[in-house]
């Protein structure tokens, strides 16, 4: 089983807080309620960056991956309907595995490479 892992970009002070976690706080009627960050948050996809620079670099929801095996496809690992991480139209393990992604930035530090 994967870790679960979280790392946070904070919008305000532009900066990428690895790792981040969630806390929630107990609310009047007993319920839990989450604390509300001015952030946005990404989930750990339980891979590794083994194409890349650094091979023990984990994966993250909206980082950005190129595709070699598809003509350096720039793409976004986003999060189907159905759970898994995908890569444009391949899962993000497939494309790591089978198609040699790696990643070369991020959504919220690099937006410039989606241009």
């Amino acid at each position: 089983m994967r870790p679960i892992k979280f790392r946070a970009w904070y919008k305000e002070k532009k900066i990428m807080s690895y790792p981040f976690g969630l806390f929630n706080i107990l609310d009047d009627e007993g319920g839990w309620e989450t604390i509300n960050f001015p952030c946005e948050v990404m989930q750990f996809t339980g891979l590794l960056d083994k194409n890349g620079k650094n091979p023990e670099e984990e994966l993250y929801y909206k980082d950005i991956m190129s595709i070699p095996l598809e003509n350096d496809k720039i793409c976004i690992v986003e999060q189907s309907a159905t759970g898994d991480w995908m890569v444009g139209v391949d899962t993000l393990l497939f494309a790591v595995e089978k198609l040699g992604a790696y990643k070369i930035g991020n959504f919220y530090e690099n937006p410039e490479l989606l241009k």
